[in-house]
């Protein structure tokens, strides 16, 4: 099972708690798509604000962009992975993910 960790490059102690939990070193590292510096006009051509705000019935914030963005672009690597088969599962973590103490038995009954 391919498994991958969403985080942006800046939170290194957030991938150092992460990386410090067992059964994590298998884990693909994603570098996060940090959407804070960039304007709303960059961010238009990538990212649908009028359907979020009709979904949701508010404003998205950029975090919540760069959060949509990294998640889709693990999935298109996810997608063009041929040594992924259809029938396989693959895991996608965000950074603050802490595993419960059986989580590796969990998975594997899976």
């Amino acid at each position: 099972m391919k498994k991958y960790l969403i985080s942006l490059a800046k939170d290194s102690e957030r991938r150092t708690l992460f990386f410090s939990q067992p059964n994590t070193a298998d884990f693909y590292l994603f570098d996060a798509i940090n959407t804070m510096q960039l304007e709303e006009a960059a961010l238009s051509s990538r990212f649908d604000f009028e359907a979020f705000q009709a979904h949701y019935g508010r404003a998205v914030t950029k975090g919540e962009i760069g959060c949509t963005l990294s998640h889709l672009a693990v999935y298109q690597l996810i997608a063009e992975d041929q040594t992924i088969n259809a029938s396989d599962y693959v895991l996608v973590c965000e950074d603050d993910a802490l595993f419960a103490a059986n989580f590796q038995q969990n998975l594997t009954a899976l």
